[in-house]
């Protein structure tokens, strides 16, 4: 199985999946954007003429092999916290999983204010600061486009993460998984 955890930058994606690993020992998690790191360094003239990564069909298709071969190797269940806004690229990532693997989406969400905050708050890159801020405008540049972008997904497995704590909206993903038994969740 592997449950993707979507939303908008400063939802709260990783910061949850790292929770889940934890409380699921079957399970690991896999971060699309070391694909992207992988993508960069690879077809560097390429990755350079896009804003986003995702724009690339090879990234597109280096992360289902990926996820493939994690699931093939490591006889585990993968949780996959990656922002999938243009649709035509969540459908062909997560249809291609899904035909081999079951895949389960959840939509974390939060008002467009409260992921500024929570943007301007992370330190994303350390050791860069420079690095760290042209992110961190990156991000908050795209949050008005990931929440619209969301919002029309037709899910019910959304979960809004302004009023819960981490643990919280990894609980209420476990609970949404132990009712769609017998899988083993």
């Amino acid at each position: 199985m592997i449950i993707w955890i979507n939303g908008a930058f400063g939802a709260g994606k990783t910061s949850v999946a790292k929770v889940l690993v934890e409380r699921l020992p079957e399970a690991m998690m896999y971060d699309p954007e070391i694909v992207g790191d992988f993508v960069k360094h690879l077809v560097p003239t390429m990755a350079s003429e896009v804003d986003d990564l995702q724009d690339l069909p090879i990234w597109r298709t280096m992360v289902v092999a990926t996820a493939d071969a994690l699931i093939e190797h490591h006889q585990c269940d993968l949780i996959v916290p990656m922002t999938l806004v243009v649709d035509a690229y969540r459908r062909e990532i997560l249809e291609r999983l899904d035909y081999r693997h079951h895949v389960r989406e959840f939509i974390l969400e939060a008002g467009t204010g409260e992921l500024d905050r929570r943007i301007r708050e992370q330190v994303l890159i350390p050791d860069n600061t420079h690095r760290d801020a042209e992110v961190r405008d990156w991000r908050l540049a795209q949050i008005d486009r990931c929440v619209a972008a969301l919002s029309a997904v037709d899910t019910p497995d959304r979960i809004s993460t302004e009023e819960l704590t981490v643990s919280a909206v990894a609980d209420e993903i476990l609970r949404l998984l132990d009712k769609d038994k017998p899988r083993r969740w």
